[in-house]
């Protein structure tokens, strides 16, 4: 009887001797029920020429419990691979799966690729990876991505990491992820990189993050940049840095926001500092906000300016200061501008000196003061004048109250001008003079009004010069009474006349004896009048 003939149960008992005795053309004259009757054991009895002799149509023919059981030694050719069906590939062994010929693997259907144990596909060699199709990458389940390791991702060349889908990125393990080359990351889309989980972000090293372009970067959803660690953010590039967008970098949280270099910060543009959140303005640091040029200062708004610290400012150079607008002075807390360094305050312009507000200008210190030039003294408003404290005010230098313009003096409150000292208001200028009010004038002292000097007091106009007390009158010394004009002598009121010493009378000169009228020459006392020579006497009015 021939071999041929027997039934399925018949080869099923067939031993291993009879099996192994079994010649090429017998073998390959088994129908499909006969070669799927051949015990495990006797699977395993054959050998390489005998295996060699099946078809590709006996080989699908093979049961899922025949396939493990071929002998280690034992190399199925790609016709016979490529035959296999995905169940039968599903239970390869590990043996097998290396033995895997690269044609089979580049011929494999998506079903039978899929159908690779996550074990097998993974202990594929370089060679044998290689050979797997981009449309086959494409094709991987989650569960086979998720099982690739740093040596399988090494083996990947960039275009078949390129295949992956963005689904599958995001099951590769996070040292698999963090393995990937520049090459690989290079030829990864927008879509690709934001498929990158938190995890996997969370485990790339400086060197890999490097390996992402600014258009990645840019393509990162605000989630995964806060994955990124501190250390991450600090390697990344200033080319880099100035990709990321407004949402991406009010993602940063303060301590990574706080981790930027300087050469980083300075490469931010004024889109992006305008687009900081205040807690993240507020962390950076003094060398971070040294590195903002003037065009970023001037991007910032006011929120972001009003969370600076002082020690925010005081990290930033005179030039930097100078190049705040008028509304981001007016955002400053008060404690924060009484804060700056006297050269900070000295570099601040005229225009950002009258954009100060009530509270800020209040706040100012002696010292503060004490830093600011005539110029920007000047550029105060009579409002803000006002706002100065008396401590402030009082502690301006004779220069500085030289400065003052004729609206600043006009509007001093009582307790300012009456802080300032004799000396000061004796270097007034007359157009400073001009500008008193008569109530000011009216808290003059009397050694004040002594000490004016001869022009300031020929300055004083008709209601200023009858503002003043008797007392205040009778402080004129002679050579002061000498300078007044005919006209303001005209315009001394008669208490005013009947307040003048005697020496002060003896001091008029012709041209202001004969200013005087009836009235005031009836107001003399007695003793002034005793005061004037008889030339004196002649040059007075009769009318």
């Amino acid at each position: 009887m021939s071999i041929s003939s027997l039934s399925a149960a018949q080869i099923s008992a067939l031993s291993v001797t009879a099996i192994q005795s079994l010649s090429t053309t017998t073998i390959s004259s088994f129908d499909s029920t006969q070669v799927a009757a051949i015990s495990a054991t006797g699977i395993g009895a054959l050998n390489s020429t005998q295996v060699a002799a099946l078809s590709t149509t006996q080989v699908k023919a093979l049961t899922t419990t025949q396939i493990p059981n071929f002998s280690s030694s034992i190399t199925f050719s790609s016709a016979q691979l490529l035959a296999l069906s995905a169940a039968q590939i599903g239970v390869l062994n590990g043996t097998q799966a290396s033995a895997l010929t690269t044609t089979a693997i580049a011929g494999f259907a998506n079903t039978q690729i899929q159908a690779l144990s996550a074990t097998n596909l993974s202990a594929l060699d370089g060679t044998q990876a290689a050979a797997l199709t981009t449309t086959e990458i494409a094709a991987l389940t989650a569960t086979q991505v998720a099982g690739l390791t740093t040596t399988d991702i090494a083996e990947l060349s960039a275009a078949q990491v390129a295949a992956f889908t963005p689904a599958q990125l995001s099951k590769l393990g996070a040292d698999a992820a963090a393995a990937l080359s520049s090459t690989q990351v290079a030829g990864l889309n927008d879509t690709q990189v934001r498929a990158f989980t938190t995890t996997q972000i969370g485990a790339l090293d400086s060197s890999d993050v490097l390996e992402f372009s600014a258009t990645q970067i840019a393509a990162l959803t605000t989630t995964q940049i806060r994955a990124f660690s501190d250390t991450d953010i600090a390697a990344l590039t200033t080319t880099q840095v100035h990709a990321l967008g407004a949402t991406q970098l009010q993602g940063f949280s303060g301590t990574v926001f706080a981790a930027l270099v300087d050469t980083q910060v300075a490469a931010l543009d004024a889109t992006q500092i305008g687009a900081f959140a205040a807690t993240q303005i507020s962390g950076l640091s003094a060398a971070n906000l040294a590195e903002f040029s003037v065009a970023n200062l001037a991007a910032l708004t006011t929120g972001q300016v009003r969370s600076l610290t002082a020690t925010n400012l005081s990290a930033l150079a005179d030039t930097q200061v100078a190049a705040f607008t008028a509304t981001q002075v007016q955002s400053l807390s008060a404690t924060t501008v009484s804060a700056l360094a006297d050269t900070q305050l000295g570099a601040l312009t005229t225009t950002q000196i009258a954009a100060l507000n009530a509270s800020q200008v209040h706040t100012l210190t002696a010292t503060n003061v004490a830093a600011l030039s005539e110029t920007q003294i000047a550029a105060f408003t009579a409002t803000q004048i006002q706002n100065l404290s008396n401590t402030a005010f009082a502690s301006f230098a004779d220069t500085q109250v030289g400065a003052l313009t004729a609206t600043q003096i006009g509007a001093l409150k009582a307790t300012q001008f009456s802080s300032l000292s004799a000396t000061e208001i004796g270097q007034f200028t007359t157009t400073q003079i001009g500008a008193l009010s008569t109530t000011q004038l009216k808290t003059l002292t009397t050694t004040t009004i002594s000490s004016l000097a001869d022009a300031q007091v020929a300055t004083l106009s008709t209601a200023q010069l009858q503002a003043l007390s008797i007392t205040q009158v009778a402080a004129f010394s002679a050579q002061q009474i000498g300078d007044l004009t005919t006209g303001q002598i005209a315009a001394l009121t008669t208490t005013q006349i009947r307040g003048l010493t005697s020496t002060a009378v003896g001091a008029l000169v012709d041209t202001q004896l004969g200013a005087l009228t009836a009235t005031q020459i009836a107001a003399f006392t007695a003793t002034s009048l005793s005061a004037l020579t008889d030339t004196q006497i002649g040059n007075l009015s009769t009318t």
